[in-house]
């Protein structure tokens, strides 16, 4: 009941019905259907409160500082509201703190159902405003149920100016790759839908151009090679030297990233393995896991050894538990 992508591309990824949050990468690597993976983790404690129909992270320079990449999680029957988690980093993963929420009613039939940071910056959410939640306990022609009604709100912070909706829809293809450097998170998101409706050709010569321009000493370059990097795989265009130029990048979020990149052209890169088997020594946990993740959809056995580099460094129960899956995926491919 919620997927949501933080700046760096990391997903998190809810269970509705028991309100539980799990980081995404650590049990996303690859199982033959019909084997799943065992029970991760939880990301965060949600203190018994269920069920959750959506989440959003918070991403607004119309918000607080301290505020910013909150994690957002409704709840329609324990709480009914809003509650507004603090993400940080544990070990290769993350995890959520619970803090003041966004809103909370006493209208027993409130029920915030979904929620985006809009083009101004402001949070807006649906109210589902339903007397009845549930599936067996009423009877579906129940005549309580409310199939006309619902509300829309607006959240905004107060004595802060909103934001100026940027242009997207039909924007030229310069002036696009230029919002691929906005801070706030769904901007970025809205274009890349844009660009996915372009020319390929159009659009990779766009990219170039974008990252030919940038300047190496601004802060936020390397988020922009990634954003770069993700409209090349996009379009499905392989681009090694990008590619490689991530991978090779001083912010780890940013290696993470390319990594994932990187397993998604794996048919495409010949030294797949060879280059997983150099990231699984990698200084950061996180760009480790990944490639841990990655070898799991390698196809030569031989990729084995990516999870075992890793037990070479400091390990942590996220990097384990993707280790240990990894090793399980591989261990079922044919013997050379």
């Amino acid at each position: 009941h919620g997927h949501v992508f933080d700046r760096w591309g990391q997903d998190f990824v809810t269970d509705g019905t028991g309100n539980e949050h799990y980081w995404g990468a650590a049990f996303s690597g690859h199982r033959e259907f019909p084997k799943k993976h065992r029970s991760l983790r939880h990301m965060l404690d949600n203190k018994g409160r269920r069920p959750c129909p959506g989440t959003e992270l918070l991403s607004s320079r119309h918000f607080p500082d301290d505020m910013q990449g909150n994690y957002l999680i409704g709840d329609v029957i324990n709480f009914m509201g809003i509650m507004n988690y603090r993400v940080r980093d544990e070990g290769s993963g993350f995890y959520g703190e619970d803090s003041d929420p966004i809103i909370r009613s006493t209208d027993p039939n409130f029920r915030p159902s979904d929620f985006e940071i809009g083009p101004d910056g402001a949070l807006y959410f649906t109210d589902w405003q339903n007397p009845i939640i549930g599936h067996m306990q009423h009877h579906i022609r129940d005549p309580n149920r409310d199939k006309e009604h619902g509300r829309v709100y607006r959240v905004v912070a107060k004595d802060k100016p909103l934001l100026k909706a940027p242009v997207v829809a039909g924007a030229s293809i310069d002036a696009l790759m230029k919002l691929l450097a906005e801070p706030e998170d769904r901007v970025r998101y809205r274009v890349r839908i844009e660009l996915s409706g372009r020319k390929t050709e159009d659009v990779i010569a766009g990219a170039k151009k974008w990252v030919a321009g940038l300047e190496s000493a601004d802060p936020q370059y390397e988020h922009s090679l990634l954003e770069a990097l993700w409209v090349h795989q996009q379009h499905n265009v392989l681009d090694l030297d990008l590619l490689n130029k991530v991978l090779s990048a001083k912010d780890a979020r940013a290696r993470a990233g390319a990594v994932r990149v990187l397993c998604g052209w794996r048919e495409k890169v010949p030294d797949f393995v060879a280059r997983l088997k150099k990231l699984a020594g990698d200084e950061h946990p996180r760009v480790r896991l990944e490639a841990v993740r990655a070898a799991s959809f390698a196809t030569d056995p031989e990729a084995a050894e990516v999870a075992l580099l890793t037990l070479e460094s400091p390990t942590d129960p996220y990097l384990d538990f993707t280790r240990q899956e990894t090793l399980k995926a591989l261990d079922s491919l044919p013997k050379k």
